[in-house]
């Protein structure tokens, strides 16, 4: 209680101690005899905040003053103590001092925009951090806020308020890198910092990168290349280092795949925009506070254990080559292999190609195995990967195999790549000279070619059309599976496993009527399903009718005999 008390007045000692300065201090002219006349208060302030007498007596001027002004300058500071403004600017390094005690802020009038006239003498003045009034208030001793960051988030926020300060020229580029080495000297220990220093990034890289950091947690995916670097960077041969070695792929941020440049519609229009690694950066070390970004189902993959399991009927060709495959595929298995093919400095990659008509299970097929080997799918809509706009349509595709990639190195088992319905960028190149449109196809399939030859993991590909399939394609499937139409046995065992009432003559009647593929014969039984969810019933005499408008080859001209 005593030293409570104490404290308290202590912290009134020392405003009474400032209140005596600043009121000697007016028409002082800054001289020796008056410095001299308040040796004891000024030594009394300085404890209290840690710095000497000059700087002492200069804040305690500041400090007065800023009750009718906002902020304070040189001149301001000269004209109360009646001296020569010089005279102040000798002790440019005291006031300078006080703002790297954080007990001043200084601001710049003008703005970044308008560099030139910030950079006049009369540019700069200081007010005082408001925290100290409340310290001296409450009887405290004053020490600077510590900048412990509880997370990666509150770190990000705390880089926001410097990048504020900066873009309001309130913080020259020397003190942002300065103020951002100290913030994260201090919370070298955050899983962030530490992975973030790994990449032993330069510092305008890692500006760069902080800089998107924010915007993303404020909901900007991407942001205008040139304003940004021209923002972050007030050298103006600076910026164009940075753009040129953005431009030429030489900067380090692409580089190491953390950042990601793209063209806008015009060549000027370009934005840049974390990788998955940059996100994995930033949220995959705190993944509990921000769930949702790292969460499979964003990464636009289908989980193995929510695959429905379906059952699926093969002709013995198929079932042999299909049974191989899975086999192949099991983790175990899998992992032994491609550590052997490595060993023996063989491609670890596993192509396979299923080709055949329409509706023969195909793409069931992929999902089966999958759940069956606990293998996620990443699958590709092909028309998602053919952008308008010309050039999009090679950086989609690309961005497809880097996102695989990615995927494979966080996933415990590798997961799938689906490119299903494969016809339109696996078909045969056009010749040059044709269209930009055809110049576009051709530079996409060169691209999958090449990540074909270079992949690490498991890509499935799916046709109806294998005549159409390019010969380089073709040499690069490790495997290539023929699905053919159900044999008679097939289509019997099809019926009866998606349409309950069948008696055994109607089964083989209308498998040996109909040569349906499996997709077919779920065509109809959907059809039965919907009828009876509508009437409460199931009319199999309809079922013929059915089948009539799925063969669409001809009409029956003998009834099957359905009741």
């Amino acid at each position: 209680m005593e030293s409570k008390r104490k404290n308290k007045a202590g912290s009134k000692d020392t405003l009474a101690q400032m209140e005596t300065i600043a009121n000697n201090a007016k028409g002082s002219r800054f001289t020796d005899d008056f410095r001299n006349s308040i040796c004891k208060e000024t030594r009394a302030v300085s404890e209290t905040f840690n710095c000497n007498e000059i700087q002492s007596t200069l804040f305690s001027v500041i400090f007065n003053l800023n009750f009718t002004r906002s902020s304070v300058d040189i001149e301001g500071i000269s004209n109360y103590m009646d001296c020569a403004p010089i005279t102040i600017v000798r002790h440019m390094q005291e006031l300078e001092g006080l703002c790297g005690l954080k007990v001043l802020c200084r601001i710049y009038t003008g703005s970044k925009q308008n560099r030139s006239q910030s950079n006049t003498l009369d540019s700069v003045s200081y007010f005082v951090n408001r925290k100290v009034l409340d310290v001296l208030l409450k009887g405290e001793k004053y020490t600077p806020g510590s900048t412990a960051a509880d997370d990666s988030f509150d770190l990000i926020h705390k880089v926001a308020v410097l990048f504020n300060q900066h873009d309001k020229a309130n913080l020259s580029f020397k003190e942002l890198e300065q103020e951002i080495e100290s913030l994260f000297s201090e919370n070298e220990r955050l899983d962030f910092v530490i992975q973030l220093k790994r990449y032993n990034l330069h510092f305008y890289d890692e500006l760069i990168l902080l800089y998107l950091f924010n915007h993303f947690l404020d909901g900007e995916e991407s942001v205008d290349f040139a304003e940004s670097i021209r923002l972050l960077f007030p050298d103006f041969k600076f910026q164009l280092a940075i753009r040129r070695a953005f431009l030429d792929g030489t900067n380090e941020l692409l580089s190491k795949d953390l950042v990601e440049m793209e063209e806008g519609f015009f060549r000027s229009d370009r934005t840049l925009k974390l990788s998955e690694r940059g996100l994995d950066l930033l949220i995959g070390v705190d993944k509990k506070l921000f769930k949702k970004s790292t969460d499979k189902k964003s990464m636009d993959l289908i989980m193995a254990d929510e695959i429905r399991d379906k059952a699926l009927f093969y002709n013995t060709r198929e079932k042999q080559q299909l049974l191989f495959l899975k086999e192949t595929l099991k983790q175990g298995k899998y992992t032994d292999l491609v550590d052997r093919l490595g060993d023996e400095g063989m491609k670890t990659g596993f192509t396979v190609l299923f080709h055949g008509v329409p509706g023969v299970g195909k793409t069931e097929s992929v999902f089966q195995i999958a759940r069956q080997t606990g293998r996620d799918i990443k699958m590709v809509t092909i028309s998602e990967t053919k952008s308008m706009w010309y050039g999009q349509s090679e950086k989609l595709i690309k961005d497809v195999f880097d996102q695989y990639r990615r995927q494979v190195e966080k996933s415990e088992i590798t997961p799938i790549l689906l490119f299903n319905e494969a016809d339109g960028i696996f078909s045969s190149r056009k010749q040059i000279g044709h269209s930009n449109v055809d110049q576009t196809e051709n530079a996409i399939q060169n691209i999958i070619l090449q990540e074909m030859e270079d992949l690490e993991g498991i890509l499935i590909a799916t046709t109806n059309l294998l005549q159409n399939l390019d010969k380089a394609f073709d040499r690069r499937f490790l495997y290539k599976i023929r699905f053919d139409k159900p044999d008679f046995k097939n289509r019997i065992r099809i019926w009866k496993d998606r349409i309950e009432g069948l008696s055994p003559i109607e089964l083989r009647t209308i498998a040996n009527k109909y040569e349906f593929t499996g997709g077919q014969i779920d065509n109809i039984a959907r059809k039965l399903l919907m009828q009876k969810v509508l009437y409460g019933r199931t009319d199999l005499a309809k079922l013929e009718r059915f089948c009539e408008e799925e063969n669409l080859e001809g009409t029956v001209h003998s009834r099957i005999g359905f009741r």
